[in-house]
């Protein structure tokens, strides 16, 4: 429907920047529509340098983070 099937996977993505594990499904598909319609090298280098900012904020994990809390709250 987007058209993000036309492209080669890559290390990260638009989608992955803007929500990852927090986001619907729905709305992941429409923005990996969105990288398809904005392409190019410069749009690449922004998600390439915002990745490592959101991997150092921790921005948009959901995973394993209610297993964290039942085992600290197991452990004590």
């Amino acid at each position: 429907k987007y058209k993000a099937n036309d492209i080669l996977p890559g290390l990260t993505g638009w989608a992955q920047i803007n929500g990852r594990d927090e986001l619907p499904i729905p709305v992941k598909a429409k923005l990996d529509g969105e990288y398809v319609e904005r392409c190019s090298f410069g749009f690449d280098l922004k998600c390439f340098f915002m990745t490592f900012i959101k991997v150092l904020k921790r921005d948009g994990v959901v995973e394993g983070k209610a297993q964290n809390k039942t085992a600290k709250q197991t452990n004590q």
